[in-house]
């Protein structure tokens, strides 16, 4: 039979979420934005919420690079209009909710291309 009280106990409690919350925002925000960039960018974008250093680590193009396809720069410059933008996330968001045509917006391969 198992006692309910001492299943409790080995339940963390809130001052102990609230120390290691507190003992990770020491952490450089490079350190932050550095972890960030492992998980996802819904992750990364809840966690801009824990404190302004996460808020600020959240936002950094450290995070938002690894969010964006590897060839994104050859993707950018293939686009028949411009893409602009300021940060790595707002190219990021950009290029989830927009379509961007590329090469002259045709299906039409160049014969030095085969």
């Amino acid at each position: 039979m198992s006692n309910k009280s001492s299943d409790i106990s080995h339940r963390p409690r809130m001052e102990e979420f609230k120390e290691a919350a507190a003992s990770i925002s020491v952490l450089p925000e490079v350190c932050i934005s550095d972890i960030l960039s492992l998980t996802s960018p819904r992750d990364a974008s809840r966690a801009a919420a824990i404190s302004k250093t996460f808020n600020t680590a959240a936002d950094s193009d450290v995070v938002w690079e690894k969010f964006l396809p590897p060839d994104y720069r050859q993707v950018i410059a293939r686009a028949v209009s411009p893409v602009f933008f300021e940060t790595k996330k707002e190219l990021y968001m950009y290029l989830s909710d927009s379509h961007v045509l590329l090469d002259r917006g045709t299906l039409d391969k160049d014969d030095d291309d085969v």
